[in-house]
């Protein structure tokens, strides 16, 4: 059901949507003549307050007056807030596993059982703690002794996060990138939409979906909920969509017009300012920024085929306009739209696979593994497992954190034009990297082979044997920047590329598919979209790849 009130491991999910559309290059650059004199629209904010680091809107390190903050202070969102030398300082209390209190002082963190006074056979003392507790402390665990006046702490070792005051295999990162091409309207067996599944609001029956995207949405719903996947971090994107300004929300697009790059995708090989501007337009929920299942309401939302809009008379002219929403015209004079429930929804577009899988790995390199970036607090680092540490993020299992892209397709790309974004080439590059001068230059089990690019250890092309057929398609990529994925100390990052291949009796594009699994370092699986039950257990098996002797550096 949508409904509309007045007043918001990748796992492709890939289909043939437009396979016959023709694009030429220009499509590829959203480059906008900019307009000098009054009328020229402001210059975007920084980034999309999905992936903003909030200390700089909590106002952290800024002078007190401007940010607001008097000498008691305040508590947001697990963050103590307070005021010392003009200075506005800020605690993470949920990195230490405290709660924030500004009731009888300045605004601290304060862990249960602590300040309490006791008094023993004749002696007094002050408890630092809860006797005989247990919690995480930015990784470490933390047991309080049985007096309470102790702390014992205990690094987890190198693979094991810890979490829930237990030490457990580090936290694998999955995201899951979902195809919102036109052709996800259609039935599994065949090349058009049921027009009883056509109807707005209902669009399709959230009991008995019919369509590929229903089934999927209700197969993802399931995967989500179910306990065996409580430690994986989930994060959920789709091929790039934007707020259509003058629409009712319709069958079976929503709200949203589609296109093939994110808006202002100023280059064709690199990710500049843009990138982080609008990514509100790929990514609908990050990663957890505390525990593994802390986004998974979220997630349920965007799947749950019932659909809420907001719409507010607020002027923006960037989705970072809209804390927690989305402007209707990034870069122009829109309204702010917030999706109280929203919903995933196949727009009447192509399939840029390749290019989405660019995105998934900038969003990875820029957003997720954020080692060695600055921060203020813990949360400015975004995600599960990484700590301020000394003003810089740190994972302590940076090499020991699986991140996997998983592409789940019923079709091909239609739409990556540039041999850079062709998904092999962005598959390779996301694991193994594309060209090197020694075996440095590659990523883990990858080395360097006379013809100056990399190649797995074990092999071929991957895990499996199959590899795109035609080879030059590297030659013609490598030119250009950004040959692997480096984090801001200039290590590189491997990301997993996996391909659940669904095209069914639509099939042809098994060989590309594979290819793409195979030079990304993952399986290829082919489950049968029949029903939602049908299609998770076939699509199980690759969530539960774990990669053997992946704990060293990448």
């Amino acid at each position: 059901m949508v409904r509309a009130s007045s007043g918001l491991i990748v796992l492709l999910l890939a289909c043939g949507g437009n396979e016959g559309r023709t694009l030429n290059a220009s499509s590829l650059h959203k480059n906008k003549d900019v307009t000098e004199g009054a009328d020229a629209a402001p210059a975007p904010k920084s980034v999309s307050p999905s992936v903003a680091p909030p200390s700089a809107a909590i106002g952290c390190g800024q002078p007190c007056e401007s940010a607001g903050v008097d000498a008691v202070g305040r508590c947001a969102e697990g963050v103590a807030i307070r005021c010392e030398a003009d200075t506005v300082v800020c605690e993470d209390c949920d990195a230490t596993d405290q709660a924030c209190a500004a009731d009888s002082g300045p605004a601290a963190c304060h862990r249960e059982g602590a300040g309490e006074e006791v008094c023993s056979s004749g002696e007094c003392f002050t408890r630092a703690c809860l006797p005989n507790a247990r919690w995480c402390d930015r990784g470490v665990l933390s047991r309080c002794d049985e007096t309470g006046q102790f702390v014992e702490s205990t690094p987890c070792q190198l693979g094991l996060d810890c979490i829930a005051a237990q030490c457990l295999p580090a936290q694998p990162f999955v995201l899951v990138l979902f195809d919102t091409s036109d052709s996800m309207n259609w039935t599994p067996t065949d090349d058009f939409a049921d027009p009883a599944d056509t109807t707005y609001p209902a669009c399709d029956d959230a009991a008995a979906p019919k369509t590929r995207v229903g089934l999927s949405k209700a197969a993802f719903r399931k995967l989500f909920v179910d306990p065996h996947y409580d430690s994986v971090a989930f994060a959920l994107m789709r091929f790039p969509q934007r707020l259509d300004p003058s629409s009712v929300p319709r069958c079976m697009a929503g709200a949203y017009l589609p296109d093939n790059t994110v808006t202002d995708h100023a280059g064709v090989y690199t990710a500049g300012p843009w990138f982080g501007q609008n990514l509100d337009e790929v990514l609908v929920v990050p990663f957890p920024s505390g525990e593994p299942k802390g986004n998974r309401k979220r997630l349920d939302e965007w799947l749950d085929f019932d659909e809420v809009i907001r719409v507010t008379d607020t002027v923006c002219h960037a989705h970072a306009d809209c804390p927690g929403g989305l402007c209707t015209r990034p870069n122009g004079e829109g309204q702010c739209r917030y999706f109280d429930n929203p919903e995933l929804r196949a727009a009447l577009g192509a399939t840029p696979l390749g290019t989405t899988l660019f995105y998934a790995g900038e969003y990875y390199r820029q957003f997720v593994v954020r080692e060695g970036q600055a921060c203020a607090i813990d949360r400015d680092c975004l995600t599960v497992g990484q700590f301020c540490v000394e003003g810089k993020c740190h994972d302590p299992n940076r090499f020991c954190r699986q991140r996997s892209v998983v592409v789940f397709t019923d079709g091909f790309d239609t739409a990556s034009i540039q041999p850079f974004y062709q998904p092999v080439v962005q598959a390779r590059r996301l694991r193994g990297g594309l060209d090197c001068a020694s075996n440095s230059d590659c990523n883990r089990a990858y080395h360097c082979a006379e013809s100056g690019t990399c190649e797995p250890d074990a092999g071929g092309c991957g895990v499996s044997a199959s590899c795109v057929p035609d080879i030059s398609t590297f030659p013609a990529a490598i030119p250009y920047a950004a040959t692997r994925l480096l984090d801001a100390n200039g290590d590189p990052i491997a990301i997993t590329v996996h391909v659940v291949d669904v095209s069914g009796p639509f099939g042809g594009f098994g060989s590309a598919n594979q290819a793409m699994a195979s030079y990304g370092g993952g399986l290829t699986v082919k489950p049968e979209l029949a029903d939602p039950s049908t299609l998770y257990e076939g699509i199980r098996g690759v969530f539960d790849w774990k990669e053997a002797d992946f704990c060293d550096d990448d």
